[in-house]
């Protein structure tokens, strides 16, 4: 990010943080509350993007932050390793959890799903996904010690 265009008043980074707060409810309200096709897509996805924009927007402002050690840590770090798995996972189960009437049960729904999509997620990607992230290494290699001719 750009640090010219970050919010640097006092003002400013204390009306970011209760915007980026406040996008922390939306976010736990869309998570918890499954909305029908046409409010997720025209009302649930824009304000998830939105609140997901104002949260990085507030820690890149304020990297000194408890919420800036946050995203550094360990824990995010093997979530963005993962974070293909997940996005590919977490519609299949979802539909399996729809085909098991598993929404019925209010509140189980979005951990269970999270939970499994993270599990698949490593699964696949200590079973599968890291054999063809070295495979591509290897290849790269191979490529670079080519001479040009």
């Amino acid at each position: 990010a750009n640090a010219n265009l970050l919010p640097r008043t006092r003002r400013a980074q204390t009306l970011l943080k209760g915007m980026a707060l406040a996008g922390v409810g939306v976010l736990a309200y869309l998570t918890t509350n499954p909305l029908s096709d046409g409010v997720h897509f025209s009302v649930g996805m824009p304000a998830m993007n939105g609140s997901i924009a104002l949260l990085l927007l507030a820690v890149l402002s304020s990297p000194s932050t408890g919420i800036a050690a946050l995203f550094e840590g360990r824990i995010l770090g093997w979530l963005g390793r993962i974070s293909y798995g997940v996005y590919l996972w977490h519609w299949p189960i979802h539909h399996l959890m729809l085909k098991l009437d598993l929404y019925a049960i209010p509140g189980v729904a979005p951990v269970l799903g999270l939970a499994l999509s993270i599990a698949v997620a490593a699964l696949s990607y200590h079973g599968f996904e890291k054999f063809f992230l070295r495979l591509k290494r290897h290849s790269r290699r191979k490529l670079e010690a080519l001479p040009a001719s």
